[in-house]
């Protein structure tokens, strides 16, 4: 390399511009390249790696466990709301409408919640979602206490298929909000990851849930699990609140008249 330079500098081969000017660019690319090398590496100072990338994100942290613990929660009311709608009713048809209430809404308003989620703060659709996760299985489970003290004799299938059906419209706005947050979560070559270990969080509680909820289905009864589901859900508002992000701001361009456009 300093035989190079030499030349360079004598004229022997090459003029100054053609000479000195490519080591002039091979320096100047190099730099760049060290620069960027750097600030990769306080992005990744964490030991997290591969597959666990996203998690050296504190907010993307947070969210992750949030979730996880609500998820768990979920799973847990799954296993009293079976042995509920049994009680309440012998129908093999009014078992599986209890279902079919929670999962028409994504079906048939999926499509609306994917617009909301791209037109209004996407945090604040999550916390007023996760708030109506939360009065759900309460409301609910308040109503088995009721039963079950002989306190009120009202508890029909039609309540719990009602609050089902709640749920499920919530569930249409937040899963595509829940979705599009990741990209503010992690940087977009994390995003693989960030997906694999929502997917990961979300099989294990499916293990873990309905085994705790076994469990504890003698001991807390009915309405215990479904108080259980509604405290899980404060760890995805409180999660949710402590989030280090920008101020939102509405999409360029986006008027009232438009924004009406959009929704309908």
């Amino acid at each position: 390399m300093t035989m190079e330079y030499e030349k360079c500098k004598t004229g022997s081969h090459w003029s100054q511009s053609q000479r000195c000017g490519k080591i002039g660019v091979v320096k100047q690319e190099t730099v760049s390249d060290d620069v960027r090398g750097a600030a990769v590496g306080e992005a990744t100072e964490p030991v997290f790696g591969g597959t666990f990338r996203a998690l050296r994100y504190p907010n993307y942290r947070l969210i992750w466990i949030g979730f996880f613990l609500s998820n768990i929660g979920t799973w847990m009311q799954t296993v009293a709301q079976g042995w509920l709608v049994r009680e309440l009713t012998a129908s093999t048809a009014l078992i599986g409408f209890v279902s079919f209430a929670s999962s028409f809404p994504q079906i048939a308003f999926s499509l609306f919640g994917g617009v909301y989620a791209d037109l209004f703060n996407r945090r604040k659709l999550l916390i007023g979602t996760q708030t109506v996760h939360m009065f759900n299985p309460a409301a609910l489970g308040a109503l088995v206490l009721l039963r079950d003290w002989k306190l009120w004799e009202g508890l029909s299938l039609w309540y719990v298929i009602a609050i089902t059906f709640v749920s499920g419209l919530s569930s249409t706005l937040a899963t595509p909000a829940f979705q599009a947050l990741m990209l503010d979560l992690v940087r977009r070559e994390d995003l693989p990851s960030a997906v694999a270990l929502n997917s990961a969080q979300f099989n294990l509680s499916r293990i873990i849930g309905p085994t705790i909820g076994g469990l504890l289905f003698g001991v807390i009864g009915i309405a215990g699990c479904y108080f259980l589901n509604s405290a899980s859900f404060l760890a995805v508002i409180a999660a949710l609140w402590l989030l280090r992000m920008p101020p939102w701001s509405a999409p360029a361009g986006l008027g009232a008249r438009e924004m009406w456009r959009q929704l309908v």
